[in-house]
């Protein structure tokens, strides 16, 4: 008997790294799948790559970009996905601000390369205890390194190119799991709040200490979660 198929999608500059203990916590019992966005500068684009060689039904969780890349995957395909969370992500479209911070961005990969962008964006990232374990701030260093900086751009057009997500939440017909971290300054609690109240079923789990990379941060909670996510029928129908 085939394994259910279940498709975890990184974020900006991540990989099948970011999902590692998930994919190690499900590999026995599901067919997980994590595509590769590198090369793409369109959300819908990732979307539909997912969704080349995906089986009949699946389910999806998407962290931060990769999130809003489900999002879309609903929107083309949402009558085959069996469950679906969304992790440390927000559904607000393009912020008046966002553009000049994103532009400084990809300024400072052109002038100091990759890895200036990358030290960066790690205090963001992480939560206190995440900036203070050097094992796995040098797992995301190298995951973000396996990009280029095109790839970098093409994911930054992506976001800027984005629409307003909050009516494709509002159309979901089943329940959605939504992970914050508690001291995520990315995509803060209240952001997953307003996005919950959009929801007709949902449940937003807050992961104490965990900053932005909940994945990679807090493994073996989100592993608990994604268990009861994904073998308990009634889980993502509790608000939380």
């Amino acid at each position: 008997m085939n394994k259910p198929c279940v498709f975890l999608l990184p974020g900006l500059l991540c990989d099948a790294a970011i999902w590692q203990h998930q994919i190690d916590f499900l590999g026995a019992s599901y067919d997980v799948r994590v595509p590769v966005f590198r090369g793409f500068d369109s959300f819908r684009d990732m979307a539909s790559h997912t969704l080349k060689d995906a089986p009949e039904r699946f389910s999806v969780a998407g962290h931060s970009m990769g999130a809003r890349v489900a999002l879309e995957l609903m929107d083309l395909a949402g009558d085959r996905v069996d469950k679906l969370a969304l992790l440390n992500f927000g559904a607000h479209p393009v912020a008046p601000s966002e553009p000049a911070r994103r532009q400084q961005l990809m300024d400072l990969a052109d002038k100091q390369g990759l890895d200036a962008v990358i030290e960066q964006l790690i205090p963001q990232m992480f939560g206190p205890e995440g900036q203070r374990n050097p094992e796995l701030i040098n797992v995301f260093r190298a995951m973000a390194r396996r990009s280029s900086i095109n790839d970098f751009k093409g994911q930054i057009h992506a976001a800027l190119n984005r629409g307003d997500h909050r009516p494709y939440l509002q159309r979901i017909d089943i329940p959605v799991l939504l992970v914050c971290g508690s001291v995520d300054a990315w995509s803060p609690i209240e952001q997953h709040r307003d996005s919950l109240a959009l929801l007709r079923r949902g449940r937003l789990d807050i992961i104490p200490g965990s900053g932005h990379m909940t994945p990679m941060e807090n493994p073996r909670q989100l592993n608990e979660i994604f268990f009861r996510w994904l073998t308990d029928a009634s889980y993502s129908e509790n608000r939380g």
